[in-house]
């Protein structure tokens, strides 16, 4: 599991490489299955596959989570915030 403290500001972006892809097991990638992304503080836009704008995405409000599954839409996933910059809390899991 590899967790992260992200800042959503007004660029959409994803969540970070690192969280995402293990590369320190020795001559092995392990990918997440799955990431589980808390909104602390102010609401952001999401898409997977396509990039959000503050009035266009999914919402997600302060204080709500959401779980993806699967690596491709994982790598997919890019957020933006609504107004004021977002933080999320973010982790990830591979079995």
């Amino acid at each position: 599991m590899a967790k992260e403290t992200l800042t959503v500001s007004n660029t959409a972006l994803g969540v970070t490489a690192a969280v995402i892809t293990d590369t320190s097991t020795a001559n092995r990638k392990r990918n997440a299955e799955s990431v589980l992304i808390t909104v602390e503080t102010d609401s952001i836009r999401y898409w997977m596959g396509a990039t959000p704008t503050a009035a266009q995405g999914h919402l997600l409000v302060a204080g709500k989570s959401l779980v993806v599954d699967g690596y491709e839409n994982i790598a997919a996933l890019r957020m933006i915030r609504v107004t004021d910059d977002s933080t999320l809390q973010i982790s990830s899991y591979r079995t």
